[in-house]
């Protein structure tokens, strides 16, 4: 985990209710990369300062192409909350 000090660019990101749990972690998910593409990351916590766009879009559908076969993908058990693991490994 690193800070980024002061830097111009763009917020991309998505929020999944929490029927996509199995899927995916309810919430928000945003990522940045800075104006010269040199720098970016996940975003965990934020402050913005004047001059701030936002841009949102609702999306009514969700589309997964998942992996065909006999891996480990069609043997996952996808109905289980993993919230608590992804704040473990993102801290």
């Amino acid at each position: 985990m690193f800070a980024l000090g002061p830097a111009r660019g763009t917020v991309v990101g998505f929020r999944f209710p929490p029927s996509c749990r199995g899927l995916n972690v309810p919430g928000y998910h945003l990522h940045f990369l800075s104006e010269d593409r040199t720098s970016g990351g996940h975003i965990l916590d934020m402050t913005t300062a004047t001059g701030l766009r936002i841009e949102a879009q609702e999306a009514g559908r969700y589309e997964v192409v998942l992996p065909r076969g006999e891996g480990g993908f069609s043997r996952a058990s996808l109905g289980r909350d993993r919230s608590g693991e992804l704040q473990k490994v993102e801290r």
